[in-house]
């Protein structure tokens, strides 16, 4: 089973990172996964070493860190359809930054999606969508639903941590739940200080969840903390997928 998962939004700051790195983890507990980083400026993905992830940098930066629009290159983004078509995992991940946004769409178009349906038996392709409370974040999905409609299936997160909303009862919400492919909601709930600082330390020490959890860095009370955002996030991503997974192959 070849399954490609991109995780995308044209608006930064909704989440993208901290879900790549969340479905990662978990799906490298049974599947073999290849991760790529398509962030120019900030691949989050590529810090964690046991994910192992392959940075492309389909733009230069400057001095001070901004993309170079003027050096953009989506040939770069070859090797990932080369590891789709041709590679050995069965799930190729990639977190994409704001930034690459239009890029990707461009690279992997309506054509190409259809080419690997046509080439490689029982090929899934799932997009997740973080949205927040930002109108911004739902006009973003719809660009994406726009260009795949249902040749994806779609996973959409529900950041609430900058409020709350209901998405799908949003205009845009709306389409997503009209479209005839699969849509399945995954709500990411509002953490408290503690919880927030966790992650903050588990990513300043470039840890996944279960390489804090073998670590001395952290106390008794950080891992139960660690363990129930595992089990919050992680484990859902990989049921969802899990069932995704089966479905195709019936």
């Amino acid at each position: 089973m070849k399954t490609l998962i991109s995780i995308l939004s044209g608006k930064g700051g909704c989440g993208k990172s901290k879900i790549s790195v969340s479905v990662s983890q978990a799906l490298k507990e049974e599947y073999s996964i290849k991760c790529f980083d398509n962030d120019s400026q900030v691949p989050t993905l590529c810090k964690y070493k046991s994910l192992n992830a392959k940075h492309i940098m389909i733009y230069d930066i400057d001095q001070d860190g901004e993309i170079l629009p003027e050096t953009l290159d989506i040939t770069k983004l070859d090797e990932i359809a080369f590891e789709i078509e041709n590679g050995n995992n069965e799930i190729v991940l990639v977190d994409n930054g704001s930034s690459s946004f239009n890029p990707f769409l461009s690279a992997f178009s309506v054509e190409a999606i259809e080419m690997f349906y046509q080439e490689i038996s029982n090929f899934n392709f799932i997009v997740v969508i973080p949205v927040t409370a930002d109108i911004t974040t739902h006009k973003s999905a719809f660009e994406i639903l726009t260009r795949y409609s249902i040749l994806a299936k779609y996973i959409i997160v529900e950041n609430y941590h900058f409020g709350t909303f209901d998405f799908f009862n949003t205009p845009i919400g709306k389409l997503f739940e009209s479209n005839r492919s699969v849509i399945i909601n995954v709500k990411l709930q509002r953490y408290t200080d503690s919880f927030l600082k966790m992650h903050e330390k588990m990513r300043d020490l470039n840890l996944t969840k279960e390489e804090a959890l073998d670590s001395k860095n952290f106390q008794l009370i950080e891992k139960s903390r660690i363990r129930k955002m595992k089990k919050d996030l992680d484990d859902v991503f990989l049921t969802i997928i899990d069932n995704l997974i089966c479905d195709s192959e019936k």
